[in-house]
This record gives C-alpha cells, structure tokens and sequence, in this order.
C-alpha cells in the first residue's frame, strides 16, 4: 500500500511517497516516472532509505487542492481550470506509455493546477 508523508528542510517542502513492498526499479514505469519530464507534472528523484525506495517531490509553494477549497464552494471557473490541468498534462503525455497508479492535483496561487503522477509495479 501507497504511504505518504510530508518533510521541510530549510528552503523546501517535500512529498514523499513510498510503499512497504520492494519495488522495482529496473521497470519501465520507474524509470518512465524518473526519466522523462512533462512540464505539468512535477519532477522527483528517488531514493533509497534502509532498503526502501522513497520518491521525493518538491512542493515548495504549492498547495493540496482540498486546501485551496476549503473556505469556498468551487465554481464554474474553478472545474475548468481543474479539468483544464487533467487534460493538459494527459496532452503532453501523449505519445508516452506508461501506468499511473495515482494522481495528486496541487495548486499554486489561483491560476495554475500542477498534477503529480506516481506509478509502481
């Protein structure tokens, strides 16, 4: 099972991602999620800790959609942006094979909806 947790260092917030089960890192949904950069979803690197593998995801000035909507109801402007984001990035993935086991949708400021795909064999 899919385990997530949040670290600050001095200068940046990280989302990490790990599973109990080993993974392995040879497959190509690994190295499709480490290797290849699409502009709308954000970078990671990964690391391994006592055996395990972590994927560590900068997210330094973003925010959890959830929270961006706490205090307010969405509105018509607001899905188009979020279902604007799905379709941006599945655009640029486009021509790229590879399973996503998850999706996280972050948001910084108001205008732009960044998406974070995960994937694990």
């Amino acid at each position: 099972m899919m385990k997530a947790e949040y670290k600050r260092d001095m200068n940046h917030n990280y989302l990490i991602l790990y599973q109990e089960e080993p993974v392995d890192t040879a497959s190509y949904q690994v190295r499709m999620l480490v290797g290849n950069v699409i502009p709308s979803v954000l970078k990671c690197r990964m690391q391994g800790v006592d055996g395990q593998l972590m994927v560590y995801y900068d997210i330094t000035s973003r925010q959890p959609l959830a929270s961006l909507f706490e205090d307010k109801k969405l509105n018509h402007e607001d899905l188009r942006l979020v279902f604007g984001g799905f379709i941006q990035v599945m655009e640029e993935m486009s021509g790229k094979t590879g399973a996503a086991a998850g999706i996280h949708v972050c948001g910084s400021g108001k205008k732009r909806i960044i998406l974070l795909l995960f994937a694990w064999v």
